[in-house]
């Protein structure tokens, strides 16, 4: 999930080994490439004349190394038609070195740390590249923009250039390609009991203020039952809900908060509207509408609760909905499960900007620029991340293969199921084909007919209703900061961010009154937060 603070970087973590990435074969030396120019007499096989939602296809075979970040949900294979397809239709093909997702990022940092940086890293969420910058393993990409067409009308159309350049580094460059979308994505929120909403005349809470009321009339009505029983351990819902209190928090925390009014930075874990967000949540574990629980459960234990009726109310996202109202009716068929928008707050509903995608960016090696498959390898990029034709193969695969389209409706073949979209559909579009694949895509990339093209209804009509009242979230403005300055600011916020994150929990599961707020206060000024908010706020001040 994509805060809507920016650029909090952890430094690099290098491991005591290192794993050799086999190199493309047929690298060529310009060792007088200039910043924003290829020199053309030196490339080979890229598509001359290329345009924007034209298909890539290399003129000549184009080989790349590759990073590739591998998930257990759906293991590697080499017989993905994935591949193949690529290999067929693009003229591509892969060297790839498969990195267990537990390992990543540590064998990431070990690769680039060690010079042996391939010419794609892929699985790269905004800001983990800035801890890679000072080393000079990695292209600043946004001097390369002119040579990706798909990547700069998208910018330009979806009005995402100052989102892109959000992602500027002390010099002023971008060095991530992102998985960008037209529209805002909503993925998380609340799924309730619908039937036990109903038999006690509770409608649907669309504020907080009516979500607080609803568990209280369910509490009434049901003394033995806690309500509400989260998942994610207090960090998915929280990272939706805090916004509606003009803060972060959750997956989306970030020390740094941009006060627009004041036109500076301030702590996030001390301000007034973070005090409100924890006495909020505080408030329902006391009146025993929230199991204080959420904090440290699993998700299984969260979702046996739900599903038992020790609990109405749970967090969800799209897929997740539709695996808890299966395992619900399969036990329970009388039961129903809806989801609920996001409550909103004082201020109405504000989400985060999430057009730039949390995940799945990537990154490219800086010895590109000096190969003589280097506008080749942009082209082909530019065409899988940000052209239509490019996104809707890496989401739904091959047209007639995996699945067939009319108008703007996808329909899955007969034998292929994803989402829960085809339930008789014995092979999964993942793990047996490769396609809609974290690797290559994210959930909210694309068009909006695209984003909208894999929801089922009740995902759908939930994301309409948030369109239909959603406030944005202005971007904060940009810090980048020196590699020397980034290092003093990682050993300042990490722990900073674990204590506010460690006190949070404490303050809402009881353990720590909410009266003892100003001794906290002083506790988080003792671990230098004045210190890390003066480097944020100098920073600022000179990318401006």
């Amino acid at each position: 999930m994509k805060s809507w603070k920016n650029l909090l970087v952890g430094a690099a973590v290098i491991g005591a080994s290192v794993m050799l990435v086999a190199c493309s074969s047929n690298s060529k030396s310009t060792s007088n490439a200039k910043a924003g120019v290829i020199n053309m007499s030196s490339q080979k096989g890229y598509m001359k004349n290329f345009k924007a939602d034209e298909t890539f296809k290399a003129a000549s075979a184009l080989n790349l190394s590759m990073m590739y970040r591998d998930s257990p949900n759906y293991p590697v294979k080499n017989s993905w038609m994935l591949w193949s397809e690529l290999e067929k239709n693009q003229n591509v093909t892969f060297k790839r070195t498969y990195i267990p997702l537990s390992d990543y990022p540590q064998k990431r940092s070990t690769l680039i740390a060690a010079g042996q940086t391939p010419d794609i890293v892929t699985a790269v969420a905004p800001g983990e590249e800035t801890q890679f910058v000072a080393g000079g393993q990695i292209l600043p990409v946004s001097d390369y923009l002119k040579y990706m067409p798909n990547l700069s009308a998208r910018l330009k159309e979806w009005k995402l250039t100052d989102l892109f350049n959000s992602h500027k580094q002390k010099d002023g460059k971008v060095y991530i390609l992102p998985q960008i979308g037209e529209v805002p994505t909503y993925d998380y929120t609340f799924a309730y009991r619908s039937d036990i909403f109903e038999k006690a005349g509770i409608k649907a809470p669309t504020t907080l203020d009516e979500f607080t009321k609803a568990l209280e009339t369910l509490k009434a009505k049901y003394p033995s039952v806690t309500p509400y029983s989260d998942r994610w351990q207090f960090n998915a819902i929280p990272n939706i809900v805090a916004p509606q209190f003009n803060t972060s928090a959750g997956w989306g925390y970030s020390n740094a908060t941009y006060d627009k009014g004041d036109n500076k930075f301030v702590f996030t874990g001390t301000t007034p509207d973070y005090k409100k967000f924890v006495s909020y949540y505080s408030n329902l574990v006391q009146k025993g509408l929230m199991d204080k629980e959420s904090l440290t459960q699993t998700d299984d234990t969260a979702t046996a609760k739900f599903i038992n009726g020790q609990s109405f109310v749970i967090g969800t996202n799209g897929s997740e909905f539709t695996t808890l109202q299966k395992n619900l009716q399969a036990k329970h068929p009388d039961e129903k499960v809806a989801m609920m928008t996001v409550p909103a707050g004082e201020n109405g509903l504000m989400v985060q900007d999430n057009r730039i995608a949390a995940v799945a960016g990537m990154m490219l090696s800086s010895k590109l620029k000096n190969s003589d498959h280097f506008l080749a390898t942009l082209q082909f990029i530019d065409w899988l991340l940000y052209s239509d034709s490019g996104q809707t193969f890496a989401r739904w695969g091959v047209e007639g293969t995996t699945y067939t389209k009319s108008g703007d409706t996808y329909t899955l073949a007969k034998d292929v199921n994803t989402l829960g979209l085809n339930p008789s559909g014995t092979k999964d579009l993942q793990k047996d084909f490769g396609f809609r694949n974290g690797v290559f895509y994210a959930v909210g990339s694309g068009s909006k007919a695209l984003i909208y093209s894999q929801y089922n209804d009740v995902t759908k009509e939930f994301s309409q209703a948030m369109d239909k009242n959603a406030k944005i979230v202005a971007t904060a403005p940009v810090y980048p900061m020196s590699s020397t300055d980034l290092e003093q600011f990682s050993l300042l916020d990490t722990p900073l961010k674990d204590f506010v994150t460690a006190q949070t929990q404490a303050f809402v599961s009881g353990q720590r009154p909410m009266s003892q707020w100003s001794s906290y206060v002083k506790d988080v000024q003792a671990k230098n937060s004045a210190k890390l908010i003066d480097m944020v706020n100098k920073a600022y001040k000179a990318a401006k």
